[in-house]
């Protein structure tokens, strides 16, 4: 959604805003790596090619394209295959630490690593349920581990 025109108040953004109109606060380092249940074979799960739009399903495409066997059409689906061992997933470390299904294989890759940000409007930041959502927002995607 479109937070420079007002289509929603908050946001949470792989790269820093251009807009001066945003507020922004630098939340957190995200970094993926691989993950697969113990016993998966080296083969990846991905989306298929047309539907990527996740910089990490395109470096699967870009760095492991003879592997991949298997595509699914929306995210949670290759999470349920990778976790019933059909092969590897990259995931952003927080998310593949919180399934005990499933094993980190790869260092965290360096290409895919970003910060995170929360933004909102600059005009409407102030308003106390704004406020308070952006307060929220920040306690517990900093104290989630």
């Amino acid at each position: 959604l479109d937070l420079a025109r007002r289509a929603a108040d908050i946001g949470l953004r792989n790269s820093e805003p251009d807009h001066p109109w945003l507020a922004r606060k630098r939340l957190r380092r995200i970094d993926y790596a691989i993950y697969a249940a113990p016993d998966a074979p080296q083969t990846f799960i991905t989306l298929p090619r047309g539907g990527m739009v996740a910089p990490s399903q395109r470096w699967v495409h870009t760095h492991h394209s003879d592997a991949i066997v298997t595509t699914a059409t929306d995210p949670r689906l290759y999470l349920d295959l990778a976790q019933a061992g059909h092969g590897q997933i990259v995931l952003p470390c927080f998310v593949g630490a919180i399934h005990p299904m499933l094993e980190q294989r790869s260092d965290p890759i360096l290409d895919l690593a970003h910060d995170e940000w929360l933004v909102s409007h600059q005009d409407t930041r102030h308003l106390p349920a704004i406020r308070a959502a952006l307060r929220a927002i920040e306690h517990c995607l900093l104290t989630e581990n």
